[in-house]
């Protein structure tokens, strides 16, 4: 469940805002949440599992952006007000962008 942690944020932030109760949410902290799953290396992760974000801790080498956490990450920010300004946007696009290159239609 840990590496779904962000999906499932997802679902909780886009049913409160369907239902328009977001006033339930302690958005602040939601979005500083998010914000914790941010890899230095760009791109978002769906839960803490592999420790530090900053690369120190020793599963760093696993613990790579994941295009949909990313997804999720930037609707949430978005739908709950955020201006995306913490977004590591360069990254996150070279990231994107280097999965996406690959000819033969597989993702990397």
């Amino acid at each position: 469940m840990d590496t779904n942690r962000l999906t499932v944020l997802h679902f909780a932030v886009h049913g409160l805002a369907i239902l328009e109760a977001l006033e339930l949410l302690d958005r602040e902290a939601a979005i500083r949440w998010v914000y914790s799953m941010q890899l230095r290396s760009g791109g978002f992760r769906g839960g803490s599992f592999l420790g530090s974000t900053d690369g120190s801790s020793a599963a760093a080498t696993y613990d790579q952006m994941h295009i949909a956490m990313t997804y999720c990450a930037l609707l949430i920010l978005k739908t709950l007000g955020d201006d995306l300004g913490g977004v590591d946007k360069v990254s996150g696009a070279k990231h994107a962008a280097k999965m996406a290159a690959v000819t033969d239609g597989r993702l990397s």
